[in-house]
């Protein structure tokens, strides 16, 4: 079956999804160069776009040092995410809703515990960021998420649909092609988590590390990636574990995992976002 939906021409069958998005390409922000006038003010440059961002983090000096992805074993994973995790959806599922694995939908607390079963998923993969060799954001606990190893396995290093869609509502953790292109796509409720984190991510060490560009669909879809996140804030589970994490020694938070997210998803600030993220 084939339906029209805006430019985009999306094609179903039992297994898979394909979407082909039109010709038409509108440069992004960041594409236009790191400063543009607006109002008769100079834009700020992209430097001083990260500084505001790391500043919202925890630090305008930029993101602490945090151990190297290759020496972190298990019992570092354990008190830099399973552990924080499990307490954070434990207490959370005491008086509501039990925090959900984003993938295959597990209770995180029982997932964090099992030792046989969980991992710890880099929501931009390991392999996209400077290729071969390690980087910072690999290391860093606010870029990863509990995931069972059976899910993680699954989605491998495919970019993430971070997005509504019509005809992608109800495709749960499956492979679809856009454009073409391979994609992995989570369930809807899971979406605006999982974009949080690409965001901070990308925000944050896109000046440190090289970092392979977003999916053109992902560049296609950035206002509805924004739209998302607006009308889903984060949830009790996330806030939770924010507030751990900006209160432990280094404190330094995913200021989008926050109560305070909305002050990055205003209007006036979404455009500051999409240059940190495509630059």
């Amino acid at each position: 079956m084939s339906v029209w939906w805006g430019r985009a021409l999306i094609s179903t069958c039992e297994s898979a999804v394909s979407v082909e998005m039109g010709a038409c390409r509108f440069p992004s922000l960041a594409s236009l160069g790191a400063t543009l006038p607006t109002g008769g003010n100079a834009r700020p440059s992209v430097q001083e776009l990260r500084k505001d961002w790391w500043a919202a983090c925890g630090s305008r000096n930029g993101p602490p040092t945090w151990p190297e992805w290759e020496s972190v074993g298990g019992r570092g994973k354990q008190q830099s995410l399973h552990q924080l995790a499990e307490s954070a959806a434990s207490e959370v599922g005491k008086s509501g809703p039990t925090p959900l694995s984003p993938y295959d939908r597990t209770p995180i607390a029982e997932l964090a515990t099992d030792r046989a079963a969980r991992s710890v998923e880099h929501v931009l993969p390991r392999s996209r960021v400077n290729g071969s060799a390690g980087g910072r954001a690999e290391n860093d606990p606010n870029a990863w998420v509990v995931a069972s190893r059976t899910a993680n396995a699954s989605r491998g290093n495919l970019p993430l649909v971070l997005w509504d869609h019509p005809d992608m509502k109800t495709v749960d953790s499956k492979r679809v092609f856009i454009n073409g292109e391979p994609h992995y796509c989570p369930p809807l409720v899971s979406r605006a988590r999982l974009a949080r984190v690409w965001v901070y991510t990308r925000a944050t060490y896109g000046s440190i590390d090289s970092i392979d560009s977003p999916s053109a669909a992902q560049r296609e879809n950035w206002d509805n990636i924004m739209s998302i996140m607006q009308n889903n804030p984060p949830d009790k589970y996330e806030v939770s574990l924010a507030n751990t994490r900006r209160s432990s020694p280094r404190r330094w938070a995913n200021p989008l995992s926050t109560t305070t997210a909305s002050a990055w998803l205003d209007d006036a600030r979404v455009s500051d976002l999409e240059t940190l993220v495509f630059s």
